[in-house]
């Protein structure tokens, strides 16, 4: 990835959990004003949004940069189970041999 993709992800990261801090201040305040007025109706709001956009972009961009650490494709690396890879030329051959004695049989 370039800088300047870095750089921007890395602000949009920062951003979206800001947010998601600012909301939860929200809600520690709704608390505290329910603890000292129990009349309210509500105990407290919380806005689930910011929480939720941030955990989804964390998410999706570590399983990126995993998988691209590994060297794989995102399609490879979401839809091949990992005991299906071979990783050296051992596995391969013996995969190889294996499925020559299948079709012999």
């Amino acid at each position: 990835m370039s800088v300047s993709r870095n750089t921007l992800i890395t602000v949009i990261v920062i951003i979206l959990f800001g947010w998601a801090m600012t909301a939860f201040y929200y809600a520690s305040i709704d608390i505290s004003e329910y603890l000292n007025d129990t009349s309210r109706s509500t105990m407290f709001e919380l806005n689930l949004t910011p929480l939720i956009a941030f955990a989804c972009l964390v998410g999706i961009l570590s399983f990126i940069g995993f998988s691209k650490k590994k060297k794989k494709s995102w399609a490879k690396a979401l839809l091949l189970p990992d005991e299906f890879e071979e990783n050296d030329e051992r596995e391969k051959q013996i995969t190889s041999h294996h499925a020559e004695l299948l079709t012999l049989a």
